[in-house]
């Protein structure tokens, strides 16, 4: 892992892509998106599913769109954890990114809330 000394203060904070950010407490990545899209168990896609970082999960990274697709920018392609929540469905914390130094993609199925699968 390289570490890379803020811009912006004194400390010292690890980054294995990007560089540390003004408040030196998560890396970004100017070159890389996060880009996902979310569906509901059946397929369908979910609109205004918003998205956040485990790290600060009051902020909103994104929201997806009618056809439940959403696109961060700057956001660096590591194992992340981040939070996908919609009102009426399970919270997601899908924790693997997959991708690589410009461009990563997630895909998540969400539950409805109250839902009880039975075994057969």
């Amino acid at each position: 892992m390289r570490q890379h000394y803020c811009h912006f203060s004194d400390c010292l904070f690890d980054c294995e892509f990007g560089i540390p950010n003004e408040d030196c407490n998560k890396c970004v990545c100017s070159s890389s998106v996060l880009t996902g899209h979310v569906t509901d168990s059946y397929g369908r896609p979910l609109f205004g599913v918003e998205v956040t970082d485990t790290d600060r999960a009051q902020v909103v990274l994104a929201v997806t769109d009618t056809f439940g697709n959403f696109q961060i920018e700057n956001f660096c392609p590591t194992v992340t954890n981040v939070i996908i929540r919609k009102d009426g469905y399970v919270t997601a914390v899908p924790q693997t990114i997959v991708g690589n130094i410009s461009t990563s993609t997630l895909m998540v199925a969400m539950e409805k809330q109250g839902k009880h699968l039975t075994s057969p």
